[in-house]
């Protein structure tokens, strides 16, 4: 009887040792408790699909839409990310750092306590709604204690103590929500920009990883000036909004366009601002209302094509070239063709690698000392019917396209014309630009 007795008792203990050992694994730390307990608005910023911002007459209010937020009322427009950002963490942040409890139903005595700390139907009121959600926090008056205020969930009764900068970012204007970028798409995006002023349109393409000029002439751009002037662009923010249209008169002014994969943005710019004329009144599509924007953008804006043309002799495509013939007015022809990773005669026979390398290395890094011409109608002025060496540069096509047949097709043609002054005038032969260079290019074109 004894022994039963032991074993029923020890199973009775082991069974109260088993529960309590899962019961509390599965409840959170005294850490984890402290952590929650100090938490005012326990909420996850990817389930808020509406935010409500309300400061005594005025209320603001903010909806999601996929992954962008945007302003619904009073105005329509894009919600600046980091500042919405801001109130999120803002709110996410709100600690108890003190609490006036109020036990008890609600009474006349408990609402005029509300009423002293601000809190009974405040001025600044955050609501938050979403998925599961339904959150209203009531931001009172500031306590004794510099840069702390009183606040109180709709819901509860005790009112807490908590940090300012919550009251701040709800009680700012809906301007201060508006989205400040005049370009919100990543300059990677960018494919095209047109420039139109009263000396006419300057139109860049991108054609693959390269830029082209389209207007007023038709020329290779440089890379890298134009992305840096794009880049420019993106960094121009609007300073201040205006309720009106108005932006004075436009016809002859500058306006802007720029095109995106699944982006356009076009602007509109009109007179200086006559109380700010630091700033130019513009027209955004997309936004609502008179933008103001730093008058510098129009120095931005004042380019030359000249300004964006690429200053290489030639764009070289050095993967692409199977075949190089060098073609001086005096002398011995030459020709090279690819072999694997390196360069024979046609005939097979072995040719100095480093040479033809250090050749393309030329062609690819020679500068344009000045455009000449945008036609080359009057070759013989510049020597260049007689050119005293050309270059051609091949691919080979192995099939019959219905572009063009099977066989070597040249690509980049340079031809060297008539010296002067220091320079050497020269051509691309698939572009209808006369250029010059520095005088000796000839030489190093020679083998």
């Amino acid at each position: 009887m004894k022994t039963r007795n032991t074993i029923l008792l020890f199973l009775l203990a082991a069974g109260i040792f088993a529960f309590i050992h899962f019961y509390e694994r599965h409840q959170p730390g005294t850490r984890d408790r402290r952590a929650a307990e100090s938490v005012v608005l326990d909420f996850d910023r990817d389930n808020v699909d509406e935010v409500e911002l309300i400061n005594g007459d005025l209320k603001i209010v903010l909806r999601r839409k996929d992954n962008d937020w945007y302003l619904k009322e009073p105005v329509e427009d894009r919600v600046d990310p980091k500042v919405i950002g801001d109130l999120f963490s803002a709110a996410e942040m709100l600690s108890r750092d003190g609490v006036v409890l109020m036990p008890g139903k609600r009474d006349d005595a408990m609402m005029s306590r509300f009423k002293e700390l601000g809190v009974a139907r405040a001025q600044a009121r955050l609501k938050l709604r979403g998925k599961g959600l339904e959150e209203e926090l009531l931001l009172g008056k500031e306590t004794p204690v510099e840069g702390k205020i009183y606040i109180r969930r709709d819901k509860d009764n005790d009112v807490l103590v908590t940090s300012a900068e919550i009251k701040r970012l709800v009680t700012m204007k809906a301007a201060d929500y508006r989205d400040r970028r005049m370009m919100d798409f990543s300059t990677d995006a960018v494919e095209r920009v047109a420039i139109k002023s009263a000396a006419g349109e300057l139109v860049a393409k991108r054609d693959g990883k390269d830029w082209e000029l389209k207007k007023p002439i038709k020329a290779r751009g440089d890379n890298k000036t134009v992305d840096a002037f794009i880049k420019e662009l993106a960094k121009v923010k609007i300073m201040d909004f205006g309720e009106d249209e108005e932006i004075g008169e436009i016809k002859g002014k500058l306006s802007l366009g720029i095109e995106g994969t699944n982006d356009k943005l076009v602007v509109e710019f009109g007179d200086l601002d006559a109380s700010h004329p630091e700033l130019v009144r513009a027209r955004v599509s997309g936004r609502k209302g008179m933008c103001l924007i730093p008058s510098l953008v129009l120095q931005i804006l004042i380019i030359a094509p000249g300004d964006l043309r690429d200053r290489k002799l030639a764009r070289i495509q050095e993967e692409i070239i199977d075949r190089i013939a060098l073609e001086p007015s005096s002398g011995s022809k030459h020709a090279f063709v690819r072999s694997g990773d390196g360069w024979k005669t046609p005939e097979g026979g072995d040719v100095d690698v480093a040479k033809v390398q250090a050749l393309l290395a030329v062609l690819e890094n020679t500068e344009v000392t000045r455009f000449v011409a945008d036609v080359d109608t009057d070759l013989a002025k510049y020597g260049l019917d007689q050119p005293v060496v050309r270059v051609i540069l091949s691919s080979y096509a192995s099939e019959t396209t219905a572009e063009s047949a099977r066989g070597e097709r040249p690509f980049c043609t340079v031809t060297l014309g008539a010296t002067d002054a220091g320079e050497i005038y020269a051509r691309v032969e698939e572009e209808p630009f006369i250029v010059a260079v520095p005088a000796g290019l000839e030489k190093e074109l020679t083998w």
